[in-house]
C-alpha cells in the first residue's frame, strides 16, 4: 500500500521576546490521491482521497449516492492512472437518463439529500462502550498523530471496543465512503455496527450511514442541525462532541442503556 505520508522540508518561525528565530526542519506531510471516476464512459465524479482503500471508496460513494444498491450492482472497475472506469450491470442508457436527471457534474447535495429510509436496526448499546471504543479510536489515530492533516472513522460491533475497520483520510466523507464500501464487499450486518467519526455531523454524512443501515453515529465534533433532525426521523442515534468521559445524545437516545432512568434521576435532582 502507498503510504499516506512523506517527508518535506519546511522553515519553521519562532517569536520569541520579541525576536524572530527560524530554523529548517522535515515535516510529514499527507498526501493527496485524486481520482476520477467515470460509470459507462461518463465523467461523474472527481475527488481528492488519501491513497489506500481506492477501489472501498468507490464503492462505498456509489452506494452512498444511490447509484447503486449493493455491490451486486457492478459488473467491473477498470483502474487506469487515475481513472476508475466503472461498468453497472444496469444498462448504459438508463445510466445516461439519470446522469441528466441528477447532474452528474454537480455536487453531490443534489443526489443524496433526497434520500430517506428509516434504519430498521433497534440494538441498544451502553454508554460504557462508546467511551472505551473512543479511546481505541484515539490509540489508533497514528497517521493524525504524525501529520495532523486526515480525518478518522472506524466501524464497530455494538458493545465491543476493538474497529472492525479504522480508516485515516483526507477527508471525513471519504473516510465514511471507505468503510461503507469495506463493509458491502464483505457482507458485513451494518445493522448491528456503530460508528466513530472525528469530523463535525453534516446531513450528507448521516445520509451515508443510513444507506448503509448502520444505527448509531459517534462523533468527537459538533453535528448540524439538519443531521440531527435527520437521524431522528430515520431511526439513527446520533452522538456528538464525544470527549474524554462524556458525549451528547442528539436522537433516538433510547438505544443507550440506562439512560432515560439517569436522565429522569437528574431531572429530579434539579426540580427538587
Amino acid at each position: 500500500m502507498e503510504p499516506l505520508y512523506e517527508h518535506h522540508e519546511a522553515i519553521r518561525v519562532s517569536i520569541v521576546n520579541g525576536k524572530m528565530f527560524t530554523e529548517k526542519v522535515k515535516e510529514l506531510l499527507v498526501k493527496e490521491h485524486a481520482i476520477d471516476i467515470y460509470v459507462h464512459g461518463i465523467p461523474f465524479r472527481r475527488y481528492s482521497i488519501s491513497p489506500s482503500m481506492v477501489k472501498e471508496f468507490i464503492y462505498g460513494n456509489l452506494i452512498s449516492l444511490g447509484v447503486i444498491d449493493s455491490v451486486d450492482d457492478v459488473e467491473k472497475i477498470e483502474f487506469v492512472n487515475n481513472v476508475a472506469k466503472v461498468h453497472l450491470k444496469i444498462k448504459p442508457q438508463l445510466f445516461e437518463k439519470l446522469a441528466i436527471s441528477y447532474g452528474v457534474l454537480c455536487e453531490e447535495k443534489q443526489l443524496t439529500h433526497t434520500f430517506e429510509g428509516k434504519v430498521k436496526s433497534n440494538v441498544k448499546i451502553s454508554a460504557t462502550s462508546i467511551l472505551e471504543a473512543l479511546k481505541k479510536f484515539h490509540e489508533k489515530a497514528q497517521v493524525f498523530k504524525i501529520t495532523g492533516g486526515v480525518h478518522s472513522a472506524a466501524l464497530f460491533r455494538i458493545n465491543t471496543v476493538e474497529p472492525i475497520i479504522y480508516v485515516e483520510d483526507i477527508g471525513r466523507h471519504n473516510a465514511i465512503d471507505k468503510i461503507v464500501g469495506w463493509g458491502f464487499l464483505r457482507n458485513i450486518d451494518f445493522s448491528k455496527t456503530f460508528i466513530l467519526t472525528s469530523g463535525r455531523v453534516f446531513l450528507d454524512s448521516v445520509i451515508k450511514v443510513a444507506k448503509a443501515g448502520i444505527p448509531i453515529v459517534v462523533s468527537k465534533s459538533a453535528p448540524t442541525l439538519n443531521a440531527v433532525l435527520y437521524a431522528e426521523r430515520n431511526n439513527i442515534t446520533l452522538i456528538g462532541f464525544a470527549r474524554g468521559r462524556r458525549f451528547n445524545v442528539y436522537s433516538c437516545y433510547w438505544r443507550i442503556l440506562d439512560l432515560k432512568t439517569s436522565y429522569i434521576h437528574v431531572i429530579g435532582e434539579f426540580l427538587t
